[in-house]
Parts: C-alpha cells; structure tokens; sequence
C-alpha cells in the first residue's frame, strides 16, 4: 500500500447553505423592523442563536422582550 503526497493544494472556498439563524440576520436591514421571535425569552436558545449570527456576519444588534416574545433590530 502505498500513499501519494500532494503539496500546493488549495484551501476550498466556503461551500454550502449558511443556516437558518445567519440566513435571518443576513436579510435584516439597519434600522429596520425587527424580528419578531414568538414565545421567546432574551435568554432563550433561539434569540441567542439569532444575536450570534448577526454579531458573526459583523452586524449590531439590540433585543427587548415584549408580551409577545423577543424583537431583535440591527443597529448597525
């Protein structure tokens, strides 16, 4: 048995989908409505989960919880 040795192999690109959560904070616009995520606290999974993508593709974000659930707006 024997093993080939390649040197110089590229890094591949990124390939595949990005995920629910950054596939949500991608398509939030600065200042604009917030999403609305029903039934959640602030310290629920998928508030954090949402926060996490944002702030991983470089985007701010604020939260409040309401009645409803938890709002989360990008700031910047």
């Amino acid at each position: 048995m024997s093993v080939e040795v390649e040197t110089g192999v590229p890094i591949p690109e990124k390939v595949g989908k990005l995920g629910r959560w950054k596939e949500i904070a991608q398509g939030m616009e600065v200042n604009g409505p917030g999403v609305l995520l029903k039934g959640e606290t602030a310290r629920s999974n998928a508030a954090r989960s949402l926060r996490t993508a944002a702030t991983t593709l470089g985007h701010k974000v604020k939260s409040q919880t309401t009645a409803e659930g938890v709002v989360v707006w990008r700031i910047e």
